[in-house]
C-alpha cells in the first residue's frame, strides 16, 4: 500500500472512531469552522490515541487542493510588509496552509514578468498580494490564474483588497494640527522605498490638501518634501529645507513615522524643539514612534494581514465573503510632539544655537560608544545593532574601546572631548559615579546597554527574570544542586550582578540555600573552562547543574565536561545566556536576549534624548527574551552521585 492511501486509511480510522465523516475530520483537524467544539475535542482525542499526523499533501490529494497560498511582495525587509507577511502567515497556518513566498522585488518589467511567472507556474489555492501597486499586466495575471485573491495596501481593480482609508486618515491628523492652530504646515511624502507603491503617500497628500481646502488655508504655499520614507533622507531634506532663509513651518505632517523622525532629528539639528517650535505628526505607529513621543495615525498591519488571510480562506471555503474593500480603522495617537504654534520661532544663527559647536558642527550627528577591548559576542552584537540603526537615520557612530571592563578608566582618558558627542552608549562597562556627573554636567545623554548604572538610560532584557527563568527551569527538571559560572561585578547592576539575584532569587523561592553557589571568572570561554574545571574535577564539589551567566561561559563548562569525561546532561546539565549562535550546533539549552535588537533600542534611545532632551526619554520597558530549550538539560535521575567521604558511587538509573 503507498503513502497515499496510508494516508487516507489513516483519516477514515480517525472519522470511524470518532463516528464523523472523513471531512468532518479535515475540517476539525485544519482548525476550519462549522465544527463543534465537542466534535473538535473528539476527533483531537482520537486522532492523538492513533498517532494520525494530517499532511497537506494528503489534503490536497482528496480536495484537490495543494493546501498552500502564495504570498507576493515586493521585499520583505520593511517594518510595515513584514508586520503584514506576520498577519498573514499566522491565519493561515492555523487554518492548515503552508504559506510560499514570492518575492518579486520592485524593478519595473522584471517585476511584472516575475510577478506573471510566480503566479501561473506556481501551483497554490490563493494568492496574497502586499504592499504593491498592481500594474496592469498583474491585474491581468491574477485573473488568468482564477483563484481567490486579495490585495493588501490600495484597493485594486476586480481584486478584493484589505487596507486602511489612506485619505482619511491622512485628513485626521491634518485637521489635529488644524485644531491646534497650525496653518503654515509641511508636508513630507515621496515614494517609499519599502515597495507600498506611489499610491499610499499620494492618497495621504490628497488627504492633507482637502484638510486643508476645508479649512481654507492655501495648499500651494509651502511645497511638500521628498523624504522617500526613509529617516535618513527626510532628516536630510527637512535639513535643507530649515538652512534655507525663510521661515520654518509650525507643523510637519509625515507620510510615515519614520520620515516623521528624520524631521524631529532635523529639528533638533537647528537647536528647535519639537513641539515648542515645531509640531510633528507621523503615520503608521511605527515602533519608534513611542520612543520618539511621536503624535501618529496608528494602523496594525498584523491585523490587516490576518484580515487579508481570511478573505481568501472564506472564498476558499465557499463562505459569503466579505465585501469588496474591506478599510480596517485607524486611530490619532496623541503623543508629546504636537502643541499649539508659537509664534516667535526663530531659527539660531549657524554655529549659534544652544547645543551647537564653535565649528557649527551637529552634536547629535556624533554617537560614542564604548565597550571593553576584551568584548566578546554578546557586547559585538549589540555594537552591530547600534551602527544599523545609526546608518538607518544618518549619525556618526564612534566607537572606542574602554579598557578591560567591567569598570573603565575615566572618560576624558577615552574621549579627550566629550564635550563633541551629544550621547555616549556604555556596552558591558560602567562608567565611575564621577564620569557619570560630568556627562550630567556636561548634558550628554548616556546609555547604558545590559547593567543599571544610575545617572544614565538603562536599555536591556531582564537580566534578573531572565535568569530566574533560566534556574526555574533546572529546577523544574529536579535539580538542587546547581552552580552558578559568572564574571565580575562593577558599578551600578552589572548585567552579571542582575543573573546573580535572579539565580539566588529562583533558588530561595525553591527553598534552598544559594549561598556559596556562585563561582566567579574571566567573563570568556577559556574562564569558564577553567572554573569549570576546577568545579567540575572534584567530585565531592560536583553539582548536578550548572548556569552559565554567558553562552561563553557555558561554551567553557562544556568544554571541561568532556574533557573530564562527564557526560551532558546525563552527568551534568549546562544552560547559558545571551543566545550565541554556535549554541545552537552545541545543543546548548540558553536564554535568548536578542543583543541586536538591544543595540538597535539602544541607538534609537540616544538619539532621541538627544533630539528630544534626556528629560523627555525614560529608560524603556525591559526588551524580550526566551528560553531556547535544547539538548544540554535533563532530569537528574540519569546518574545519581552519592558522597560518601572521599568515595563517589555512580549509580545509573
Amino acid at each position: 500500500m503507498d503513502w497515499q492511501t496510508d494516508a487516507m486509511a489513516g483519516i477514515r480510522d480517525v472519522a470511524k472512531a470518532a463516528g464523523v465523516s472523513t471531512a468532518t475530520v479535515s475540517r476539525a483537524l485544519r482548525g476550519l469552522p462549522h465544527v463543534t467544539g465537542h466534535t473538535r475535542e473528539l476527533i483531537l482525542e482520537h486522532a492523538a490515541a492513533l498517532g494520525y499526523v494530517p499532511s497537506s499533501s494528503a489534503a490536497g490529494l482528496a480536495t484537490g487542493r495543494t493546501m498552500a497560498v502564495s504570498v507576493v511582495v515586493p521585499r520583505v525587509d520593511g517594518w510595515f510588509c513584514s508586520s503584514v507577511l506576520d498577519g498573514v502567515d499566522g491565519e493561515l497556518r492555523q487554518a492548515g496552509y503552508d504559506v510560499v513566498l514570492v518575492s518579486i522585488g520592485d524593478d519595473g518589467g522584471e517585476r511584472d514578468r516575475l510577478f506573471r511567472e510566480a503566479i501561473l507556474r506556481r501551483r497554490s489555492d490563493a494568492i496574497v498580494a502586499l504592499c504593491a501597486d498592481l500594474t496592469d499586466d498583474e491585474h491581468e495575471a491574477l485573473q488568468a490564474a482564477a483563484v481567490p485573491s486579495v490585495v493588501v495596501g490600495a484597493p485594486a481593480r476586480d481584486v478584493r483588497s484589505v487596507g486602511v482609508d489612506e485619505v482619511a486618515l491622512a485628513r485626521t491628523a491634518t485637521q489635529h494640527l488644524l485644531d491646534l492652530g497650525h496653518r503654515d504646515i509641511l508636508f513630507i511624502g515621496g515614494e517609499p522605498q519599502d515597495g507600498r507603491g506611489a499610491r499610499v503617500p499620494h492618497e495621504r497628500r490628497v488627504g492633507y490638501e482637502r484638510a486643508l481646502r476645508a479649512a481654507g488655508v492655501p495648499v500651494d504655499a509651502r511645497p511638500p518634501l521628498e523624504g522617500e520614507f526613509s529617516t535618513a533622507v527626510a532628516r536630510r531634506r527637512m535639513n535643507e529645507l530649515l538652512d534655507g532663509r525663510g521661515a520654518p513651518p509650525t507643523a510637519v505632517l509625515a507620510a510615515s513615522d519614520e520620515m516623521a523622525v528624520g524631521a524631529m532629528l532635523a529639528i533638533a539639528d537647528h537647536g528647535l524643539r519639537v513641539p515648542a517650535d515645531i509640531s510633528v505628526v507621523g503615520v503608521d505607529d511605527h515602533p519608534s514612534a513611542a520612543m520618539f513621543g511621536l503624535t501618529t495615525m496608528a494602523q496594525d498591519p498584523r491585523r490587516q494581514g490576518a484580515m487579508a488571510a481570511r478573505v481568501v480562506l472564506d472564498q476558499l471555503e465557499g463562505r459569503r465573503t466579505a465585501k469588496r474593500a474591506v478599510r480596517l480603522p485607524v486611530l490619532l495617537v496623541k503623543r508629546s510632539s504636537t502643541s499649539a504654534p508659537n509664534p516667535q520661532v526663530r531659527l539660531p544663527a549657524a554655529g549659534a544655537g544652544p547645543d551647537a559647536h564653535d565649528d557649527g558642527t551637529r552634536p547629535h550627528a556624533q554617537l560614542a560608544v564604548l565597550t571593553p577591548a576584551t568584548a566578546g559576542w554578546y557586547a559585538g552584537s549589540v555594537v552591530d545593532g547600534i551602527t544599523r540603526f545609526a546608518r538607518e537615520v544618518g549619525a556618526e557612530v564612534v566607537i572606542q574601546s574602554a579598557g578591560t571592563g567591567p569598570t573603565i578608566p575615566p572618560l576624558t582618558s577615552l574621549l579627550p572631548d566629550p564635550a563633541r558627542f551629544a550621547s555616549i552608549v556604555f556596552v558591558e562597562a560602567a562608567p565611575e559615579p564621577a564620569d557619570v556627573e560630568t556627562i550630567a554636567r556636561l548634558g550628554i545623554r548616556a546609555v547604558s546597554v545590559g547593567g543599571v548604572v544610575p545617572g544614565l538610560i538603562a536599555v536591556a532584557a531582564d537580566d534578573a527574570a531572565a535568569a530566574r527563568v533560566a534556574t526555574e527551569h533546572l529546577l523544574s527538571l529536579g535539580h538542587t544542586d546547581i552552580a552558578h559560572l559568572t564574571g565580575a561585578t562593577g558599578h551600578g547592576l552589572s548585567p552579571q550582578a542582575l543573573r546573580l539575584e535572579g539565580f539566588r532569587a529562583a533558588l530561595r523561592d525553591a527553598g534552598l540555600d544559594p549561598s556559596g553557589r556562585d563561582h566567579r571568572t574571566d567573563p570568556t570561554a577559556v574562564g569558564g573552562y577553567r572554573e569549570a574545571r576546577l568545579l567540575l574535577g572534584d567530585p565531592r564539589r560536583r553539582p548536578t547543574a550548572v548556569f552559565a551567566a554567558s553562552d561563553e561561559l557555558a561554551f567553557g563548562a562544556l568544554h571541561a565536561a568532556q574533557e573530564l569525561g562527564i557526560r551532558v546532561p546525563s552527568d551534568l546539565s549546562v544552560v547559558g545566556f545571551g543566545g550565541h549562535p554556535a549554541g545552537e550546533a552545541f545543543g546548548l539549552t540558553t536564554i535568548d536576549v536578542h543583543p541586536q535588537e538591544q543595540g538597535h533600542r539602544a541607538a534609537e534611545t540616544a538619539v532621541a534624548a538627544s533630539a528630544l532632551g534626556l528629560g523627555r526619554v525614560h529608560s524603556p520597558d525591559p526588551l524580550s527574551f526566551g528560553l531556547l530549550v535544547r539538548t544540554s538539560t535533563t532530569a537528574p535521575g540519569r546518574a545519581d552521585w552519592r558522597r560518601a567521604g572521599d568515595d563517589v558511587v555512580v549509580e545509573n538509573l
